[in-house]
C-alpha cells in the first residue's frame, strides 16, 4: 500500500481490499487524506465509528487515511451500516490507487454563501478550478491552478464584509513528504478540528485556506489513551500578524468516547498583543435506538487577546437508515462570552472570522444530509446567529447529481445579514460542475 510505509497493522490500508460492490459518484481525491470538503463521507465515517467499527480518533481534518487502516472489514458490517461501510472502502480505493487524480471544476454563486459549517463551499463568487494529484511511498503533491473571483484579504474588514478580487492562484496546492507515522506537509490545506459540524470555535477553514506547514503524528495504541494522533500547524497570515500557530492531540480511550485538546497563539500584531486560543472537546457515542446511531459533542475553548473570553459549541448528531436513503442530522447550539471588539485589531477579528465562528456570538443550527439510493444527494442548512454587532440568518440546501465521471450540484438559500458596514437581504443560486479522471 502506498504512502504508509512503516506503519503497524491499524494504520495500513489491507492490499486485498476488494472494490465497493455500489457505484458511489460522487468525486474523491487521490491524496494521503479523507479531506474537510465532504460532510456526506463524514457522515459514514461517524455512523461507523458510533457503531464502535472504528478505534482510530476522527475530529481532525484532514484525517489521514492510515489511521482506518484495517478497522473497516466486511466480515464487521451488517445492513445497518453496510452503505456506510462500502462507500468509505471505495472513497480509500481511490486514494490508494490514485484513481480520479485529475479534476476540472467550475462554480458560481450569485450571492456567496455564509459560512454553513463542514464542507462550506468558500465565497468566491464564481471560479475556474483545476488540479493534478500524485501518490507516491514517498511523498505526494497536489498542484492547483485556479482563475476565480475571491474575497480580498483586508485589515479592517471580515467575512461577509470583504471586498472581491479576480485573479489567478494556486489555493489547494500542497507538497507533502511521509515519515512512516509522521507526515509533513506545505501548502494549502483546508484544516477542520473539532466534533461539530456548523460552528466551530477552535479552527476551521471554511472553505478557504491559507499557507501552511504541517506536521502530523499518527500515534499507536497506549494504555489509557488508546489511538492517538497529534497535529502542529503553522499558518501564515499576509496582514499584521504574521502567523498563527496551532497544535491538536486528539485521544480515542474508548470506542465510543474521544477528545482533543487544542493550543493556538497568534505572532504579536503591531500592538504587541497576541491572540491566544486553547480548550477542549469530546465526543459520545449514545446506545443506539430503533435504528438510530447517534452522540453528542461539546466543545470549550478559551480566548486571551488582552482579555479573557470563552465559547461553547454544543450538539447532537443521528444517523439512520430508511427508505434506501443514508440520513444524518445534527442540531447545534454555540454560546460566546463577547469582548469589546473595539480593542481588536482588524487583522485579530478576520483571523477569529476566517478560522472561527466565535464572531457570530449566541447561535443555533439544524443540518441534514441525506444521501440517496441513486446517489443523489441533498443536504438542507439553517442557522440563526446573533452578536453585539451582527445579526445573520442563512439557510441553503444543496442538490448533487452525478454525470459521467463527475458531479453537478444545484443550490437555493437565503442570507440576512447585518452588521455597521453592510446589510445583505438577498436570495442566493448557485452551481456548478466537478469532473475527475
Amino acid at each position: 500500500m502506498r504512502f504508509n510505509k512503516g506503519l503497524s497493522n491499524r494504520t495500513k490500508l489491507s492490499a486485498g481490499m476488494c472494490f465497493a460492490t455500489i457505484l458511489v459518484s460522487l468525486p474523491t481525491m487521490a491524496s494521503p487524506w479523507l479531506e474537510s470538503n465532504d460532510p456526506f463521507l463524514r457522515s459514514s465515517l461517524h455512523k461507523l465509528s458510533d457503531n464502535h467499527l472504528l478505534l482510530a480518533p476522527m475530529s481532525s481534518y484532514p484525517l489521514r487515511w492510515s489511521t482506518l487502516g484495517d478497522d473497516i472489514k466486511t466480515k464487521h458490517s451488517d445492513a445497518s451500516v453496510r452503505y456506510a461501510v462500502q462507500h468509505l472502502r471505495h472513497a480509500m480505493n481511490n486514494a490508494q490507487f490514485s484513481r480520479g487524480n485529475v479534476m476540472a471544476k467550475a462554480i458560481y454563486q450569485s450571492t456567496p454563501q455564509a459560512h454553513l459549517g463542514f464542507g462550506d463551499k468558500g465565497t468566491d463568487k464564481w471560479g475556474i478550478y483545476s488540479s493534478y494529484d500524485h501518490l507516491d511511498d514517498d511523498f505526494s503533491f497536489r498542484l492547483s491552478i485556479n482563475y476565480a473571483d475571491s474575497l480580498k484579504p483586508s485589515a479592517s474588514l471580515s467575512g461577509s464584509d470583504s471586498k472581491y478580487d479576480t485573479d489567478v492562484n494556486f489555493k489547494g496546492s500542497h507538497l507533502s513528504f511521509n515519515l512512516g507515522f509522521g507526515l509533513v506537509s506545505l501548502g494549502y490545506l483546508e484544516r477542520w478540528w473539532g466534533p461539530s459540524w456548523q460552528h466551530n470555535v477552535q479552527q476551521a477553514s471554511f472553505g478557504e485556506a491559507a499557507p501552511s506547514l504541517q506536521v502530523s503524528w499518527v500515534g499507536e495504541q497506549m494504555p489509557v489513551l488508546g489511538f492517538w494522533n497529534f497535529d502542529t500547524v503553522v499558518d501564515y497570515i499576509d496582514q499584521e500578524a504574521s502567523y498563527v500557530w496551532s497544535n491538536r492531540f486528539i485521544a480515542k480511550p474508548h470506542p465510543a468516547f474521544e477528545f482533543g485538546l487544542n493550543y493556538q497563539l497568534s505572532d504579536e500584531d503591531k500592538s504587541e498583543s497576541q491572540l491566544m486560543i486553547y480548550g477542549i472537546d469530546g465526543r459520545l457515542t449514545l446506545p443506539k435506538f430503533q435504528g438510530l446511531s447517534h452522540a453528542v459533542f461539546a466543545n470549550y475553548q478559551n480566548i486571551e487577546l488582552d482579555e479573557s473570553t470563552s465559547a461553547v459549541v454544543y450538539g447532537w448528531e443521528g444517523h439512520l437508515h430508511a427508505w434506501g436513503t443514508e440520513v444524518t442530522i445534527v442540531l447545534e447550539g454555540q454560546s460566546v462570552d463577547e469582548q469589546d471588539r473595539e480593542k481588536w485589531s482588524g487583522t485579530q477579528q478576520r483571523v477569529l472570522n476566517d478560522r472561527t465562528s466565535t464572531l457570530w456570538g449566541d447561535s443555533y443550527s439544524l443540518a441534514f444530509y441525506g444521501q440517496l439510493p441513486n446517489d443523489h444527494r441533498i443536504s438542507i442548512v439553517r442557522r440563526d446567529s446573533q452578536s453585539d454587532r451582527t445579526h445573520e440568518k442563512a439557510s441553503q440546501i444543496d442538490y448533487h447529481i452525478p454525470f459521467q465521471q463527475g458531479m453537478f450540484s444545484f443550490g437555493l438559500g437565503y442570507v440576512d445579514y447585518a452588521s455597521p458596514n453592510k446589510t445583505i437581504d438577498e436570495p442566493n443560486f448557485d452551481f456548478g460542475y466537478e469532473y475527475r479522471y
